[in-house]
């Protein structure tokens, strides 16, 4: 214990078997991290029901840092293969499973899906499939009329024209596009083919 309230501090084993680590605040000991007999470990709280149990007020951090700058990551799975990993590298933040990066954000807040990079020119969501997989499905179940895809360019004010949507061929060609101004909305195409 120290000379003061602020420094004392107390390991107790009180009669329900756990072991605590106490410290001396407003008139009372509080116990700030407590082992019960069953092996769960508690940080703020005294009775943790789960392996671990992390409590605060207002924003609750658990931080865990690399000190040289290398990957800093925690690690959710059993004893087989398909462990989950959220790893944070150079900025970005990286979900992988089973050893695959699956997700990640890139530190200047672009999403990249099954792609470890965003697009060269820019875009905020890149997703990359396979041949065999569908890219994207958006259902809306119920019959309340809801949009299912709102889609709002900036730069369509006036007559000036702003890109709502692009379509390349295999080789990134620019085949056909939407394109809105201020008033209306044309459909683009390089084919002999019209809507």
């Amino acid at each position: 214990e120290g000379d003061d309230n602020a420094d004392k501090w107390q390991i107790a084993a009180p009669a329900d078997n756990h072991f605590g680590i106490r410290h001396f605040g407003t008139g009372s000991y509080v116990e700030r991290f407590t082992i019960t007999s069953s092996g769960n470990v508690g940080i703020g709280i005294d009775d943790p029901s789960q392996n671990l149990v992390v409590r605060g007020t207002g924003t609750t951090i658990l931080n865990v840092t690399n000190t040289d700058d290398g990957t800093a990551q925690l690690t959710l799975g059993n004893i087989g293969t398909s462990n989950g990993n959220i790893k944070q590298n150079g900025g970005d933040t990286i979900l992988d499973i089973g050893g695959a990066e699956k997700l990640r954000v890139k530190n200047g807040g672009a999403l990249c899906i099954n792609t470890t990079s965003a697009d060269a020119s820019g875009q905020q969501l890149t997703i990359q499939g396979t041949s065999q997989q569908s890219m994207c499905h958006f259902e809306k179940p119920g019959t309340g009329n809801k949009t299912i895809l709102d889609l709002q360019h900036g730069r369509a004010t006036g007559s000036t024209t702003g890109n709502i949507l692009i379509c390349r061929n295999s080789g990134g060609t620019n085949v056909g596009s939407i394109k809105s101004t201020n008033n209306s909305t044309s459909f683009n195409t390089t084919s002999d083919y019209r809507l």
